[in-house]
């Protein structure tokens, strides 16, 4: 019996390994040319999406931001 090789948390049946990237522009340039469907198991893509999203703002935090910078508060 041959063993199944062991995948990541979002890995699965007939995905490609997303590359780590150097830069978000890098990152950019990528999925230009590639297919997302290629690389996640939709089935489980929770750790995927904590991956991809894990240093981007809330909207919310995005405005109170801004709000600062223009009101100096």
């Amino acid at each position: 019996m041959t063993k199944k090789p062991k995948l990541s948390s979002f890995e699965g049946p007939m995905t490609k390994k997303i590359p780590d990237f150097k830069s978000e522009k890098e990152e950019k340039e990528f999925w230009k040319t590639h297919d997302v469907r290629e690389y996640i198991n939709w089935n489980n893509a929770e750790p995927f999406v904590k991956r991809v999203f894990k240093n981007k703002k809330t909207e919310t935090e995005l405005l109170k931001e801004l709000k600062q910078k223009i009101t100096g508060d």
